[in-house]
């Protein structure tokens, strides 16, 4: 095996491009510049200046001299401590490895993520609708927008799973708690994990397949427990049903006033009236 082979083993990449004086790390090597070109090398690397072992650097150090006469020979070379050092077993390698593809496999699933909230943020940055009002961003509102939508996506990594979508039929009993809301059934579910998120006061457990969330919400007086249902009614629309599951009657109507003033951005226009 090569000594190029050899340090991209150890490095991940090359010890240079071309073994050529004008080559920038070559050029280190050819002035003796040896700290400053293993300084390059284990920059970004973890433990940085500890990343490269004092036999490693020794040996490719030498085997790079400049000057042919300064290298040591093949003999010298098989005797050197980094080369007989010890070995892992078939099984500590399986490990090793094992683990970084796990770590790939997480950053690669993070990556993903991300760029699947960006690319909603994306959609939603030209106009998004809140309640019955479309809301228009500049710039800064945007980026907030877009980390808000990245965080939301990170709480709730199943947000982009498929989910079976029900169709809200008007009956006699929808005189409940329900609300309509412009957009559909996938925008309005970002849209309420968005908001009770922001507000830190509720617990939320989203559904694995279907467009529910089960919330509870802890107050000085009380707790209180609901499901919160989004049907669709058009492709316009979609209907937003609330049912109390457990705790006090009072709290849960302070909860869906809250999520109706939240939706409908029935606050902001009162901070606006205000101002």
């Amino acid at each position: 095996m090569c000594i190029r082979d050899r340090f991209i083993m150890v490095a991940g990449t090359p010890p240079f491009s071309r073994a050529k004086p004008d080559d920038p790390y070559y050029k280190l090597i050819v002035n003796n510049r040896h700290d400053t070109f293993w300084a390059a090398h284990a920059r970004n690397k973890p433990n940085a200046a500890h990343f490269f072992s004092n036999e490693f650097k020794n040996l490719i150090d030498a085997m790079l001299a400049y000057n042919p006469s300064q290298r040591p020979s093949i003999a010298e070379i098989k005797s050197h401590a980094w080369l007989n050092g010890p070995i892992p077993t078939h099984s500590e390698i399986l490990q090793i490895f094992t683990e970084r593809y796990k770590k790939v496999e997480i950053q690669s699933q993070k990556a993903k993520e991300k760029k699947e909230a960006e690319k909603v943020v994306e959609q939603q940055n030209a106009g998004v609708t809140v309640g019955h009002k479309a809301q228009y961003r500049d710039e800064d509102e945007q980026i907030e927008r877009r980390n808000q939508l990245i965080e939301v996506y990170k709480q709730f990594p199943n947000l982009k799973l498929p989910r079976k979508e029900s169709v809200y039929v008007p009956t006699e009993d929808n005189c409940g708690h329900y609300l309509t809301i412009p957009g559909t059934v996938e925008d309005t579910l970002t849209e309420v994990l968005l908001k009770l998120t922001q507000t830190k006061e509720y617990d939320l457990q989203l559904k694995e397949d279907q467009y529910k969330v089960n919330a509870s919400r802890k107050t000085q007086a009380d707790i209180v427990d609901f499901k919160l249902k989004i049907s669709k009614v058009d492709d316009k629309t979609s209907c937003i049903q609330l049912t109390k599951t457990k705790g006090s009657h009072f709290e849960f109507l302070n909860a869906f006033k809250q999520i109706r003033d939240l939706l409908y951005g029935l606050e902001e226009e009162e901070e606006v009236q205000e101002n």
